[in-house]
């Protein structure tokens, strides 16, 4: 079940959809960092955490979600925010608890993959 949103389809390419509702320049990358740790029993268990950055000029109080044409990502909790003197940009540093790959078939039909970390 693809989470996306009708909006999506107006943004260009060098706009994120934030929260859902706000259309703004501007452009993010994720990293999807994986480790191995061992339970009590001692079974290995892969735990993947989702980090990643926003680089947009609009300011967002609280930000949940980011979407493009190509990714969703959700459960946003922001680390840091970054401002430079030279510009308007504002980087934010934030962790992810779930990040969806969308790609399109030949029939334009998207589809999903999802991880939780």
């Amino acid at each position: 079940m693809m989470k996306s949103n009708p909006n999506i389809d107006f943004i260009e390419t060098d706009e994120v959809l934030l929260n859902g509702t706000i259309v703004a320049k501007g452009a993010v990358s994720a990293a999807l960092i994986s480790t191995l740790n061992q339970d009590e029993f001692g079974d290995t268990k892969q735990d993947i955490k989702i980090e990643g950055l926003l680089e947009t000029g609009y300011y967002i109080n609280i930000l949940n979600t980011i979407e493009t044409n190509r990714y969703y990502i959700e459960g946003i909790f922001v680390d840091r925010e970054r401002y430079g003197s030279s510009d308007n940009n504002i980087i934010y540093d934030f962790r992810a608890n779930s990040f969806e790959v969308k790609y399109q078939d030949t029939n334009d039909k998207f589809y999903e993959v999802k991880l939780n970390g």
